[in-house]
This record gives structure tokens, C-alpha cells and sequence, in this order.
């Protein structure tokens, strides 16, 4: 289990509570994987390298839903100008089996998953 590796915070903060409503906003069902984290860690960062983004951050920079609609649609517009572009060489949410942001790393490279 990973609090054997990484102790959660004794108060977290912004632990989403009404998780049909930030379903409802993203357009997506999130893994019960995902819930857990949030309601064990909230919003925060994993050393100085990985930031987990959360449906519930009231930082705009940490908001999934806010961060995935900007980053989702400038890869559709790199994808639409380049069919075969290696930036998006997969397909992209709200697509059947699209990709949907899911954290965000120092360097600005942003992770996804499928749904």
C-alpha cells in the first residue's frame, strides 16, 4: 500500500466530498483508486516532482477539470493540424477510449489516463 512509502498529511486539505457532482463536471467517472488517494492525501504534491491535480483544488493551477479542458484542447489543435502528429499520437477525451489529463510534474510534462 502506498502509505507504507508515503505518510498521509494529519489534516489534508481539499478531500473532495460530493464526487458525482466533479463526475458530472469532468464528463468522466473517476477510479475509486483515484477517490482514495484524494480523500487519504487531498491536494499536494509527492516530493518535489509530482503534483497530483484534484477536481476539488481551488488553485486553478491544481483544478483537473480547469487544467484538462485548457491541455486537452491545445492537443486536439496539435492533433487537428497534424493528423499524425508524435505530440498526440493517441486519442483524446471526450473521445471513445480518449485520454484524460491526470497530474502534472515540475517540468510541465502532464501524465493521462484512459477513459
Amino acid at each position: 500500500m502506498l502509505t507504507t512509502l508515503l505518510s498521509a498529511p494529519r489534516s489534508p486539505i481539499e478531500c473532495p466530498g460530493d464526487w458525482s457532482t466533479l463526475e458530472a463536471r469532468a464528463g468522466i467517472p473517476f477510479s475509486a483508486d483515484y477517490k482514495a488517494y484524494l480523500r487519504l492525501y487531498g491536494t499536494g504534491k509527492i516530493g518535489d516532482f509530482l503534483w497530483v491535480m484534484n477536481p476539488a483544488a481551488r488553485n486553478v493551477h491544481l483544478n483537473l477539470i480547469v487544467r484538462a479542458t485548457k491541455i486537452l484542447s491545445v492537443l486536439r489543435e496539435i492533433r487537428s493540424a497534424d493528423e499524425v502528429s508524435s505530440e498526440t499520437p493517441f486519442k483524446i477525451y471526450p473521445e471513445t477510449g480518449g485520454s484524460f489529463l491526470g497530474e502534472r510534474r515540475t517540468t510541465v510534462t502532464h501524465c493521462i489516463g484512459r477513459y
